[in-house]
């Protein structure tokens, strides 16, 4: 029995992490279609961020070289994959948390939690996936 549940443990880690690309992927293109095609592309040229955001996204979503197998409980991903999925999902919440710190620094607080609210809590739900893909994806001692 017990390696039947690090199977669908594991399973539930590459679902769990193939959601949250999926979430951040709709959740960046509804931001881009209310931008036209042409300021769209002019942003994400211009922003290595932008780059890295794509990168990140292709990552939680096609998760290269990953297969759910009983014998792999707790080195589910290759190791190069569960190292740029940790470093790019602490790059991305560093910059998104500074980005709200500095908004909150802007225009206060009472500001800030209307904006939460009109973004239907993005504002604060975001930093938490990256915080969820980072704890997915960390180094685990065998």
């Amino acid at each position: 029995m017990r390696p039947r549940h690090n199977f669908r443990a594991n399973t539930a880690k590459i679902f769990a992490l193939r959601a949250i690309g999926v979430v951040l992927l709709a959740r960046w293109l509804d931001v881009m279609s209310q931008m036209s095609f042409a300021l769209i592309l002019t942003n994400v040229i211009s922003s290595p961020l932008a780059y890295l955001y794509i990168i990140l996204l292709f990552l939680l979503i096609i998760q290269p070289g990953v297969q759910a197998q009983v014998s792999q409980s707790f080195h589910l991903f290759p190791q190069l994959l569960r190292q740029t999925l940790y470093c790019f999902s602490l790059i991305c919440f560093l910059f998104n948390v500074w980005l709200i710190g500095q908004f909150i620094h802007a225009t206060g607080l009472k500001l800030a939690l209307h904006a939460a609210a009109d973004s239907r809590g993005w504002f604060i739900i975001s930093p938490g996936l990256y915080i969820i893909v980072m704890s997915i994806c960390r180094a685990r001692v065998i």
